[in-house]
């Protein structure tokens, strides 16, 4: 079972990387930056090409190896977080999240390293968001779900496990007392 859910893991994440990079590759190949806007949806969402040196509203520009290191450090958290609960069938949508997280975070990590920006296209216009790609969709959508769940979902599993290993202590605790009742009354 546990390899099972490692290598689907895996693959979902070489899918969702694999996606990632023929997008902007399509992109690259295609567009002019800042220049080229082709339409979606009218005029409110278009693809426009920028490459981004930081992340999103123009926040850490020109800081790409250190978006790089955050980016490292968040994969091998949640690398972290997947394999503490490959065990667990209660916890398959936090292992899926995760796996979403890792696999957009690789995407803008590949772009970083490798032309030392990220490229990003796809713009809502009818909310002037910032211009984004698919990884960036992962990320951003897949740690809201992570956040959500560890709030109201997930939040309950830890306080009974916590009232569990306390009563599990506390009757440990009576186990002696008793024990030791029933050594004096000897």
């Amino acid at each position: 079972m546990k390899a099972k859910r490692i290598s689907l893991a895996a693959l979902l994440i070489i899918v969702l990387v694999a996606i990632d990079q023929l997008t902007k590759y399509l992109v690259v190949k295609n567009m002019i930056p800042y220049s080229d806007e082709i339409k979606l949806i009218g005029d409110d969402l278009v693809l426009y090409y920028i490459k981004n040196t930081g992340a999103a509203w123009g926040s850490f520009n020109k800081n790409t190896m250190l978006l790089a290191g955050v980016s490292v450090v968040m994969i091998i958290f949640l690398g972290y977080l997947f394999f503490k609960n490959i065990d667990r069938d209660d916890r398959k949508l936090l292992r899926l999240f995760t796996v979403i997280t890792i696999g957009g975070a690789i995407g803008n990590l590949i772009d970083r390293i490798r032309l030392n920006y990220v490229v990003d296209f796809i713009y809502a216009k009818f909310i002037d968001f910032p211009v984004f790609n698919f990884a960036d969709i992962c990320v951003t959508v897949s740690a809201f779900i992570l956040v959500f769940l560890a709030i109201f979902i997930y939040k309950d599993d830890e306080e009974e496990q916590n009232k569990s290993k306390k009563n599990t202590e506390n009757d440990k605790k009576i186990d002696n007392v008793n024990e030791t009742k029933k050594d004096d009354a000897e």
